[in-house]
């Protein structure tokens, strides 16, 4: 499945909105450049379909339901990537997202304005 705009191969990339339109596209695009792919949105369903049809075309994706306006969700999704890219050895992976979900966590306890 892989094309050679870029090498993805090893990464690991969350796509928030990737049940269908341009978040579907990026996640296919990404999974065809060798990306492990997490499709999420607020439905599993539709996530399903699109990480179902990625791994048909010989790509590495799975779903994850997670709704970005809920913190709990959020903090569910990031603490599934963390396992994931522990269990895979990607501990850079984790240097990328990090920042992001401390502000996250930082704004959900009120730190932030």
């Amino acid at each position: 499945m892989s094309t050679n705009l870029f090498d993805l191969n090893g990464k690991i990339a969350l796509i928030t909105g990737a049940s269908r339109g341009i978040g579907e596209s990026v996640a296919r695009t990404l999974a065809a450049q060798g990306a492990h792919v997490i499709v999420s949105s607020r439905k599993l369903d539709g996530c399903e379909l699109v990480a179902s049809s990625i791994r048909s075309a010989g790509g590495s994706a799975e779903a994850f339901a997670c709704h970005i306006g809920e913190m709990d969700q959020i903090d569910a999704v990031w603490e599934h990537i963390a396992q994931k890219a522990w269990q895979a050895g990607h501990s850079g992976e984790q240097r990328c997202y990090q920042p992001l979900f401390w502000a996250g966590r930082r704004h959900r306890y009120g730190r932030l304005q």
